[in-house]
């Protein structure tokens, strides 16, 4: 019997960024699974939706930077996606 841990569905980390033409984004983290042919896979997602800094309300989806399987690897893909955003105002999906 494995006595490994098994994580649960939790958000890692969030961000809003703010550009200076008043483009806002909120880039969101979080740690999930999907059933494949081979069974569960766990692995961090990262999206990022337009934001509306008076409403507060979520807008368009406009990126998805999704896979990484470590911690390490899901903070380089949000703060990547995030930076993406401040510099370009979009996301380019490689």
């Amino acid at each position: 019997m494995s006595t490994q841990k098994i994580r649960e569905v939790e958000k890692l980390v969030q961000s809003y960024v703010y550009r200076n033409n008043g483009d806002c984004f909120f880039v969101s983290t979080g740690y999930r699974s999907t059933i494949e042919a081979l069974g569960e896979v766990w692995y961090f997602e990262t999206f990022a939706w337009e934001w509306n800094r008076e409403t507060k309300d979520r807008g368009e989806l406009i990126a998805d930077n999704s896979g990484a399987k470590t911690e390490t690897a899901a903070f380089d893909q949000h703060f990547s996606l995030a930076n993406e955003l401040h510099d370009t105002g979009k996301f380019e999906n490689e």
